[in-house]
């Protein structure tokens, strides 16, 4: 927990989270459409996030007595990191965008199957479903790099555009909560549900449908450039 107490124990001001839900759609559009061809980037930009990220929820969950200025000082610098060893060895920001891939698609699946069964969940059993499935998303991405790319970008970016609808959504009243929103999507990990929430099955129905446009997309679009995505020579 962040010092200074009360609203101030928020690392992000509602003005501050509505510039990141806008960043946030801005890049899953281009991470959906056009993710393949801006791979080496865009999986900078994805290690920076991740980075930042994982730090916030550390910091929040040791409940560490600092101020919200050190903690953002510390993310900034965690983010800044992590994208920049992403940059300079591609592999390893490969290896970060799958595991990213991995840890979406298993807490979606995970938490809407116990759902459907009615099965209780715990925290343990959760997180190591969601290692697994990260550290696996990321050895595939890393040994199925060309074939996967397409599939992990618009996934994540899809992700990203439904996020930060979903925030959107919120601030303006116009849905009960933000599910998709990372702090609630990866943070509640028990009670993650659209049972009786028609605008969150509207926003999964989206974030499928994107996905499966911007595989189709980016595969029109690498059939049709003289070079292929991620500068590889296009295969005839």
């Amino acid at each position: 927990m962040y010092a200074n107490g009360g609203d101030a124990e928020r690392l992000l001001t509602d003005v501050q989270e509505d510039i990141v839900a806008g960043g946030m759609i801005l890049l899953g559009l281009v991470l959906t459409f056009s993710g393949e061809h801006w791979f080496a980037t865009l999986v900078a930009v994805i290690a920076a996030f991740m980075g930042g990220f994982t730090t916030n929820v550390i910091l929040s969950r040791i409940q560490a007595d600092i101020s919200i200025t050190v903690a953002i000082i510390i993310i900034l610098i965690a983010s800044m990191l992590c994208g920049a060893i992403a940059l300079q060895v591609k592999r390893v920001g490969v290896w970060l965008a799958g595991a990213l891939g991995g840890l979406l698609a298993s807490n979606l699946v995970y938490t809407q199957l116990l759902d459907a069964g009615g099965i209780q969940d715990s925290d343990v059993a959760h997180m190591v479903v969601v290692i697994v499935c990260a550290v696996i998303g990321g050895t595939l991405l890393s040994w199925l790099e060309r074939p996967l790319e397409r599939v992990l970008t618009s996934f994540v970016g899809a992700y990203l555009v439904v996020a930060g609808i979903s925030h959107i959504l919120y601030r303006a009243k116009a849905s009960k909560g933000e599910p998709y929103w990372p702090s609630e999507f990866f943070g509640d990990l028990q009670h993650f549900e659209c049972k009786g929430d028609q605008t969150c099955m509207i926003l999964l129905l989206v974030w499928l449908g994107m996905f499966v446009l911007g595989v189709i997309g980016q595969t029109i679009y690498a059939h049709y450039t003289n070079r292929g995505p991620g500068g590889y020579e296009r295969l005839e």
